[in-house]
């Protein structure tokens, strides 16, 4: 069976690769900012095309 992981791009810039579990907690994003995020898989074929873009916008705060 091969092992498939999970690569998170922010922004268009990939932010972390090789993930098992298809959740990842982002760190260091200033309040009130917002950011694109996009997900692919990827096994020993590659890595598949990116999902459709979703657009988050944190909350006004303490930075996150």
């Amino acid at each position: 069976m091969q092992q498939k992981t999970y690569n998170v791009y922010q922004d268009g810039v990939k932010i972390k690769s090789g993930l098992i579990d298809p959740s990842f907690t982002v760190h260091n994003v200033q309040p009130g900012s917002t950011h694109q995020f996009q997900v692919s898989a990827q096994n020993n074929m590659g890595e598949s095309t990116l999902s459709d873009p979703i657009s988050v916008t944190f909350p006004a705060g303490d930075a996150l």
